[in-house]
Order: structure tokens, then sequence, then C-alpha cells
């Protein structure tokens, strides 16, 4: 049996299930926050009617009766047939804002995945220019001609791309002038720009850990994981200066997906197997947040590795091998500002 096609149509087919539980999911939270309001106040008609030539009102006091005698208006609840409504009922009203407030509420929860996805996916295939990681390959090359030309190519990409320092502009301009150096120039600028996108990955880590610890719903840690997940490789787009080619953007793209259901999975699995009883809920928060933390250390260093080296299984095992050489003091920098974070909130709190 094809072991690649089989994942391939049971991904297909999580995909689809989860998709399928999503807008269940968005449609019960759109019928609760609908429920939220309170329509029941306006919900019973009031009806103004005039009365002319009663000297008497059953269960009215004197003073009412001769009022009404008198030809007043009284605004009174009834539900006689016999009685002419003379405004509109209240109750339409109500019932119809009611479905445009669930609507609402449920075509945001569908769009929400989409906007994440222009925003921080589909924005770097525009904005961005593309190098294939081939070429970055070739830097170490044994060809002198086609290390040149793969440093052109890379350094031209570095200089066109948006918020591109001025200082390594400066640079590569320089070296672009003297072709003996612009290839050790472009490896000193990917080195440096590979410490800045670990940098930043650590620190979308720890909001991630802390939105996932926060979030008590399957469907905040799904929304949440996909958001700062899209945000890293944007991120790392911006940071390198450019962008891989369709296949390795379906491989990245694919790990932000499951790294998404993997996080709405563990808040499914705490309840199922109740962990606020073995750990307590401070104890299941932190490790819902390690986990979101986790994934998206393990999802900083396989874009990287993608970006820069191409997919094949050969650089996933690296990629993965360096994560865990790394990952402890990654998680140690990630504690640590989340400590400064709660230091600074509870040094607030007592000033």
């Amino acid at each position: 049996m094809d072991v690649k096609r089989f994942l391939k149509w049971a991904a297909i087919f999580a995909i689809f299930v989860v998709g399928i539980l999503y807008l269940a999911s968005a449609l019960l939270i759109s019928e609760r926050i609908s429920s939220l309001f309170d329509f029941s106040a306006s919900s019973q008609p009031t009806i103004r009617v005039e009365i002319s030539g009663i000297t008497e009102a059953k269960g009215n006091s004197p003073s009412e009766a001769e009022s009404r005698n008198s030809g007043e208006l009284a605004e009174q609840r009834t539900t006689d047939p016999s009685v002419t409504i003379d405004r509109p009922s209240r109750f339409s009203a109500a019932a119809f804002l009611a479905m445009v407030i669930r609507i609402a509420v449920f075509l945001s929860l569908l769009a929400a995945p989409v906007a994440i996805f222009y925003v921080f996916l589909f924005r770097p295939l525009r904005n961005i220019p593309l190098v294939v990681p081939e070429a970055v390959q070739a830097l170490d090359a044994e060809s002198i001609a086609r290390r040149k030309e793969a440093a052109v190519v890379i350094g031209e990409a570095m200089m066109a791309a948006p918020n591109c320092p001025d200082e390594d502009s400066q640079t590569l301009q320089k070296a672009i002038t003297r072709p003996s150096e612009l290839v050790e120039t472009v490896k000193t600028l990917l080195s440096a720009r590979e410490a800045k996108a670990r940098r930043k990955a650590v620190e979308i880590a720890t909001m991630t850990g802390l939105t996932v610890a926060v979030s008590s719903s399957t469907m905040g840690d799904g929304l949440g994981m996909f958001f700062w997940k899209s945000k890293l490789v944007y991120e790392t787009f911006r940071i390198y200066g450019f962008r891989p080619d369709a296949r390795t953007m379906v491989s990245i793209w694919a790990h932000v997906v499951f790294a998404s259901l993997f996080a709405a999975s563990v808040e499914e699995l705490c309840e199922l197997f109740d962990a606020s009883e073995w750990i307590g809920g401070i104890g299941t928060r932190i490790v819902q947040g390690v986990v979101g933390a986790v994934a998206v250390l393990k999802g900083g260093e396989l874009a990287r590795a993608y970006l820069t080296k191409g997919v094949s299984p050969d650089v996933r095992s690296c990629a993965l091998s360096n994560f865990k050489a790394s990952a402890k003091d990654d998680l140690g920098m990630v504690a640590s500002s989340v400590g400064e974070a709660l230091t600074k909130i509870g040094l607030k709190a007592f000033t």
C-alpha cells in the first residue's frame, strides 16, 4: 500500500470532518450569542386604543374610569380580538433583530480563518520576491559561477523585499559590484536573519502559549494557533526577504493547519479525561500553553528549513533534530518572557 497516498487522503478526510465540526460549532455559538439578548420585554405587543363612552372599566379604579370617559388615550396590554391595533407589534422587529445577530456572528466566525489566511499567508505571496530553495542551496555548489549566480539572485531579492534594513541594502549593493565577496556576504546575511527569525519564533511561541492557556474553548485554541502560526510564517518570509515556491508553501501551510487541529484536540482531550481533576485547572492551562508553544517552535524550525533547503524527508529529519536540540533553550526563553510579563502585571496591580 502507498503510505503517502493513504496519509494524503487521511489528511483530506480529517480536514473535511473538522470543517464540518467548525461549521456546526459556529452555528451553535451564534445561537448562544443571540440567546443572550433578552427580547422578552418587547415581545408582548403594546396597543394604544381610544376608549369613549365607557362609565366603568372592569378591574380599574374610578379615577381611571373617569379619565377614560373624558376621552383620554390609555395604553393597555390585551388579547381581545375585538380590539383594533393602531400600530405594528414589536414582536416581529425583535425576532428579526435576533436573526440578524445570529447570522452576523455565524458569518464572522466563517470569515475569520479566511481573513487570517489572506492577511498572513496570501499577502506574502504578492509582496515578497520568490526564491526557490535550490537557489539557496546553490550557495554551497562546487561551481564558482553557480555560487555567484545564486548569490546575485538572493541578494537582489533581499534588496527588493519590503522593509529591507538600510544597512543590509547598502551592504548588498556594495557586494554586487564585487562578485568575489557577494557569496560570503549573502551567507552572512542569511545566518543573521536565521537568528532573527529564531528569536521571532520564540516571541510568537510566547504569545501562542498565553493565548491557548487563556482560551477555554476548542474553537478558541484552534483559531489562536491558526492566527499565530500564520503570523509566524509571514514573519519568517519577511525577515528572510524572500518566499519559497508553491510546493514548499503547501507543505508549510499543511503544518499550520494540522498544528491548529492539534491545539484544538488537546483542549478536547483535557476535557475528555478531566485533566483538571488530576493536575488542577491551572496545571491544565499550563500544559495546554506549553503544547501550543512547542508546536509553534517546531513550526518555525520547519518553516526556516523548508524555505532555505526545500521539502524532503532528509530536510524534515534534520529540522526536527535541530528543534529537539534547541527546544530546551527556546522553552526557557519562553518561560522567562512569561515570567517577566507576569511580574510586570503584578507590579502594576500593586502600584
